[in-house]
Parts: C-alpha cells; structure tokens; sequence
C-alpha cells in the first residue's frame, strides 16, 4: 500500500485512544421508573390501604423436587434435600412475615397520618416516630426501619417515601409540632409582618416560645430558610426597593 510500518502502528496507537462511544458524555442516564409498594387513596369517603405485590413473584417449593425428596432412598440425598426444604419453608415464611409487616404498617401511617391522605398537604403531617410504630405492632424498631427503606406510597397526591410519613416532635412544651408545621407557623409570622421592620429569628423563636411551642433561634433560621425565606436584611431591602 505505500505505507510505512511504522506510520501504521502510529496509526493504530491513535486509533486506541480515541472513545467508540464519543457521545456518553452528553447522553442522559435512563429514567429510573419508581413502583409503589403500597397505594393508600381515597376511594368514595374512605381511605383505602391495599399492598402493591402483583410485581413480585411468587415464591413456592417446586412440586418436582419435592417429589424428589420423598422418593430418595439415599440417606446423604435425603438429608441433603430436607435441608434445602428447610431453607426453602424458611425463605417463604420470612417473605410472608415481611409482607404482612408491610401491611400492618400501611395500614398504621394511614390512621396517624390520615389528615394528609385526605389534603396532600405537608403541613398536615404529624409527628409519628418509628419507635412509636414498633411499640403499636410489637416489633423492633429495626423491624420498621427495614420495613420502610426503599419503599414508596401511591396517594391522590403522587408519590410519596414511605419514610416521610415518620417525623419527630418539635418543641418540648404543651405544644409539639412536626418540622413541616413548625416552617408553616414561621412563614405565617413572618406574612403577617411590617415589611419594614421584619421580625428576627430571636423575635420569631419567642413568639412560637409564647405559643407553647419551644424553637431555637438557629431552628427558626434553619426553617426559614428552608421556606425560601430571607433574612431580616434581605426583606428589609425588598421591601425598601
């Protein structure tokens, strides 16, 4: 061909560093589909609970193997085949205790969280700890935090972490509020103030503190800003302006 040895393992050293896919970088991860563990919606004037396995396969010994077993003669084989019914009886169990966990658990978030499966709204959430979940069903703690992870909540509102449903107590007084109640109560004060003269995170802690409804001054900054709400300086000029 004309072409010299060396211009050709040249050639080939260039071709070997270039990408056989020069466009992965600019493509877009595929969509990462979500299926609900649990559907939790209205239906006429009832909420309705109902598990979401129709995606999970069935799980049972196989009638073959198990004909298998009683047929053996062999003691090994016998011994060797009881074990693995065993493992087997044990799998299905703990997949059947898992999901009527699940169930108990479903069922459980709609009762305490009912006023938001009836408004969508957050601030309607109340607080509901996994402890206090394991202490109504009689489990470990542990139990529902595996129960809970990973898993999602169909409702008329969309999609929703089944963790979100358990939310702490704010405040150590007569009053005690979810985090999503508390940012309702601040961004409240703060509509209802002079624009000129804002009201500080140390005035609005005292407010909520007059209220029943203990909050530091560095938690009212941190709800505050988690409503998208500025400062005292930042409002105060926006007012101004």
């Amino acid at each position: 061909m004309g072409v010299a040895e060396a211009e050709i393992d040249a050639a080939v050293a260039q071709i070997r560093k270039l990408n056989p896919n020069p466009v992965a970088s600019i493509q877009e991860d595929p969509p990462q589909y979500i299926i609900p563990d649990v559907t939790i919606v209205q239906k006429g004037d009832r909420l309705v609970c109902e598990l979401e396995d129709q995606y999970l396969p069935t799980v049972s010994i196989n009638n073959d193997d198990y004909q298998m077993y009683l047929q053996a003669s062999d003691k090994e084989t016998k011994r060797y085949l009881r074990e693995k019914m065993d493992e087997a009886d044990a799998l299905i169990s703990g997949l059947s205790r898992r999901k009527q966990t699940m169930m108990q658990l479903a069922e459980l978030v709609m009762q305490r969280q009912e006023a938001y499966f009836n408004t969508g709204e957050r601030t309607s959430l109340r607080p509901f700890t996994m402890k206090q979940a394991a202490e109504q069903l009689a489990v470990h703690e542990s139990t529902i935090s595996r129960a809970a992870a990973g898993k999602y909540v169909q409702t008329n509102y969309g999609m929703v972490p089944m963790r979100q449903f358990f939310i702490r107590a704010v405040g150590k007084n007569q009053t005690k509020l979810s985090a999503y109640q508390i940012q309702d109560e601040i961004k409240k004060l703060i509509n209802q103030e002079d624009p000129r003269r804002p009201l500080s995170d140390q005035i609005i802690a005292g407010i909520l503190d007059q209220s029943g409804i203990t909050c530091s001054r560095r938690a009212v900054a941190k709800y505050r800003q988690l409503c998208g709400i500025g400062s005292t300086i930042e409002r105060r000029a926006v007012a101004r302006a």
